[in-house]
C-alpha cells in the first residue's frame, strides 16, 4: 500500500445523532397523521355528533307544579272553603294544577292535630289538679297523623286513579285529585282549633261536642273534593260507584282521625 492519495470512505451520518433531523421527521410524520386523521369520514362523524340532552330529574319534573301566583293561590283556598270549582286565573294550560299549597296544607293539618291532641290533654289534666307529665307530648302522634294525611292525600287518590282507568277505563287527572284531596284536609285546622276547647266541657258534652266537629269537618271535606271532580265525575258512566268509594274511603279516614285524635 503507498502513501499516496487515500481518501477514506465517508461514514454514513447516524441519524439518531442529529436532533434536527429527529424533530423534524417526528414533526413530519405527526402531521401527516393529522392530515389523515382528519379527512377520514369517522373524524366528520364525531365532530358532527352533537352532545345528548341531559335527562331530567324528580325536582326538574316537579318543578312547575310549585310554581302558583298568590291570586291563584287565594281564589284555589277560597273557592274551596266556599265549596265552588276552582277556576284558572292564569294563562297557560295546566296552570291551576299544583302541588304547593297541597305540601303546606298537609304539613300545618299534621301540626293543628298534634296541637289538639296535646292541648286537650293539657288543659284536662291542668283543670283536674294532675300533675303534667312529658308522656302528654307523644311525638307517635305527630308521625301518625304525618303518614295518615300523606296515605290519605297522595295514595289514595292515585289509586284511584290507577282503578278509574284500569277497570272502567276512564280518563280522570291523577295530579288534580291530590290538589284536591289535599285543599279538603284545610278544614281540618279550625277544628284542631276549637276542639281543644272541649277540655273545658263535662265528660260528655265533650264526647258529643266532639263528634259533632268531627262529623261536621268530614262532611265539608268530603263536599270540597266533590265541588271539584263534579264536572269529571259527570262524563264517566261509572260516577255512582265511584262516588261511594270516594265516601266509604273518606269516611274512614274521618273514623281515624276521630279515634285517634279527638
Amino acid at each position: 500500500m503507498s502513501g499516496g492519495k487515500y481518501k477514506p470512505l465517508d461514514k454514513p451520518a447516524d441519524k439518531s445523532l442529529d436532533s434536527d433531523n429527529v424533530l423534524f421527521s417526528m414533526d413530519d410524520d405527526n402531521i401527516s397523521i393529522n392530515q389523515e386523521i382528519d379527512t377520514s369520514p369517522v373524524d366528520v362523524n364525531v365532530r358532527q355528533k352533537q352532545p345528548s340532552e341531559p335527562a331530567r330529574g324528580l325536582f326538574n319534573t316537579i318543578a312547575p307544579y310549585y310554581q302558583v301566583g298568590d291570586d291563584q293561590l287565594y281564589h284555589q283556598v277560597v273557592s274551596g272553603l266556599s265549596l265552588k270549582k276552582v277556576k284558572n286565573l292564569e294563562a297557560g294550560p295546566n296552570t291551576n294544577i299544583e302541588i304547593y299549597s297541597t305540601f303546606w296544607i298537609i304539613m300545618t293539618g299534621v301540626l293543628s292535630l298534634y296541637v289538639s291532641y296535646c292541648g286537650k290533654n293539657l288543659l284536662t289534666e291542668f283543670i283536674n289538679g294532675r300533675r303534667i307529665t312529658d308522656q302528654k307530648g307523644n311525638y307517635g302522634v305527630l308521625i301518625s297523623m304525618l303518614w295518615l294525611l300523606s296515605i290519605y292525600v297522595v295514595l289514595i287518590p292515585v289509586c284511584l286513579k290507577m282503578f278509574v282507568t284500569y277497570v272502567f277505563n276512564q280518563v280522570i287527572g291523577g295530579l288534580e285529585l291530590i290538589q284536591w284531596y289535599g285543599l279538603s284536609c284545610i278544614v281540618w285546622i279550625p277544628i284542631s282549633i276549637l276542639s281543644i276547647m272541649t277540655a273545658f266541657l263535662p265528660g260528655n258534652w265533650a264526647a258529643v261536642l266532639e263528634w259533632i266537629l268531627v262529623a261536621l269537618g268530614g262532611a265539608y271535606g268530603c263536599g270540597i273534593i266533590f265541588a271539584q271532580i263534579q264536572e269529571d265525575l259527570n262524563e264517566i258512566p261509572q260516577k255512582k260507584v265511584i262516588s261511594l268509594i270516594v265516601v266509604a274511603l273518606h269516611t274512614l279516614f274521618v273514623l281515624i282521625i276521630k279515634f285517634a285524635i279527638f
